[in-house]
């Protein structure tokens, strides 16, 4: 997350980052990994929409995140949108149209590639 955070302070007067907390990917009462709690990602399954925000306040502030968060609804509404789950980068030009779409998490999710691609909308 290290890595968004620099993108974010370097280009934010550039773009309109946002990043969009979506449903637990691994949640303790179902598919948890070995990973989640050796790090102390310990989160249930979101029943509310209370349980969402909180989630996604408490990863920013564990992860110390700097670019702004917003939340998905109890829906999925956005995740199912973007097939965003469990991570993705998109980036959406003045016309509202996907100009990048990073490829699916953990393997995938590459800011070094995204920045380069916004970077490259940003000369035309």
């Amino acid at each position: 997350m290290a890595a968004l955070n620099s993108w974010f302070e370097q280009d934010k007067g550039k773009a309109d980052f946002r990043m969009v907390y979506v449903a637990e990917a691994h949640p303790t009462d179902g598919w948890q990994v070995q990973q989640n709690v050796r790090q102390g990602v310990l989160v249930a399954t979101h029943k509310a929409m209370e349980d969402r925000i909180k989630a996604a306040e408490k990863l920013q502030l564990d992860l110390g995140l700097t670019l702004p968060i917003i939340v998905d609804g109890m829906d999925d509404k956005i995740s199912k949108s973007y097939d965003g789950w469990p991570d993705r980068i998109f980036i959406v030009d003045k016309d509202m149209k996907i100009v990048y779409r990073g490829g699916p998490g953990p393997k995938g999710f590459s800011p070094a590639a995204a920045q380069k691609a916004l970077s490259t909308l940003l000369k035309k």
